[in-house]
């Protein structure tokens, strides 16, 4: 039997690490900062390809598993989307 996965975001990491903020990837992505922050925070239950695109390109990242993972997951976050820092 398949374990449940859930949906793992690592944009606060990549913000650290790009030394970049919320508000600047927002600009720099055109995109809402509000959304911006609720994906951050795991906080959406689905993700537009264009609004990953526009992130992607505003950090000058090509590979969608730096920003996304899919992992193991507990029968309470099955199918769902998590932030990075709430990875148990």
């Amino acid at each position: 039997m398949n374990k449940p996965k859930k949906l793992v975001v690592h944009l606060d990491k990549l913000l650290e690490e790009k030394n970049i903020t919320q508000a600047q990837l927002a600009r720099k992505a055109g995109i809402d900062p509000s959304r911006l922050s609720s994906l951050i925070r795991g906080k959406r239950e689905r993700i537009q390809v264009e609004f990953l695109t526009l992130i992607a390109e505003a950090l000058g990242i090509d590979k969608i598993e730096e920003i996304l993972t899919l992992e193991d997951a507990e029968s309470d976050e099955e199918n769902k989307l998590i932030a990075s820092k709430n990875v148990k």
